[in-house]
């Protein structure tokens, strides 16, 4: 008798459908199985966080307000509590503990790209050259708050434990994110991010997540994320591609034009432009990274 042929299981499940209509554009929920991984229960959570180099691990007070500069927070860490602390008790520490690049760790490197194949299968016909894959992981306590950010990457997210309130905003809505600001975030990652605006309120698309369920965030999609009544753990499987590598060169030269006082359209405006702009911009590079190995040689 032929042996039969089994699919195997995938961790991670979206509508081909939902994908191919709406991947990079619009936010949409999706399900996964990471919730009954044994690697994303909170004692193997707490493990990992031990292995990790400390500055892989940043915490900060769980409750603040929207407008709160995330990354200002997890960088100064203006709390007054250890690591430790926050770890014994996170069900009653007021904390916030992100889990930075986990793919350092071969165990979390396996399951992220386990877990991101099932999303490349979708994303190579219509977004090819996944890359830069990397994965963070959020351990919560109640009614800890993510305040208002956006990310440099396209983001899976996936509630594993607990729940949340997910608002996200339209990345093309160019009353919330202007051409210019674009350009700074993906050349001057070093300065804040674009604040938060109470108008933005009206505007939010909102989605609660459970255990087993998740939401794709499109490249820059601005969010915020307020968790349940109990301990939250969830982790985004993010990536980049090769339009979206492509498009980040384009960002950046802009940004070096506006800073010369050289006046240059927005991104998307002309593709003729933009592959000026990108040719250009990718050489300017390349010479300049050459002529920093030639003045390291002599020296």
């Amino acid at each position: 008798m032929a042996s039969q042929i089994v699919d195997a299981p995938t961790l991670v499940q979206v509508d081909p459908e939902q994908f191919r209509a709406s991947y990079n554009r619009r936010p949409f929920t999706f399900e996964h199985q990471l919730n009954d991984h044994p690697l994303m229960q909170l004692g193997a959570l707490v493990d990992l966080a031990n292995r990790l180099p400390r500055d892989q691990v940043m915490h900060c007070r769980g409750k603040a307000p929207i407008e709160t500069d995330f990354d200002d927070a997890l960088r100064h860490r203006k709390h007054g509590f250890t690591l430790d602390e926050v770890l014994r008790d996170m069900q009653h520490a007021d904390a916030y503990v992100l889990l930075s690049h986990v793919e350092s760790d071969p165990l979390y490197d396996k399951l992220l790209h386990t877990a991101l194949d099932d999303i490349r299968r979708l994303s190579e016909p219509v977004d090819p050259g996944m890359c830069e894959e990397a994965a963070f992981i959020f351990i919560a306590s109640p009614g800890a708050v993510t305040p208002y950010h956006m990310d440099r990457e396209m983001n899976f997210l996936c509630q594993v434990r607990g729940t949340k309130l997910v608002q996200l905003w339209d990345q093309g809505d160019l009353s919330i994110l202007a051409p210019h600001e674009i350009d700074l975030l993906f050349a001057r990652p070093d300065l804040p991010k674009p604040g938060w605006k109470p108008e933005y309120a009206s505007k939010a698309m909102k989605f609660t997540l459970g255990p087993g369920t998740g939401v794709h965030q499109p490249l820059l999609a601005p969010h915020a994320v307020q968790n349940g009544d109990e301990l939250s753990i969830a982790i985004a499987l993010t990536f980049r591609s090769a339009a979206c590598r492509r498009r980040i060169l384009i960002h950046q030269a802009n940004y070096e034009l506006r800073r010369l006082g050289i006046s240059t359209a927005a991104y998307a405006a002309s593709p003729i432009v933009d592959s000026i702009k990108h040719s250009a911009y990718r050489g300017y590079l390349g010479a300049r990274s050459l002529a920093r190995s030639v003045h390291r040689q002599r020296q």
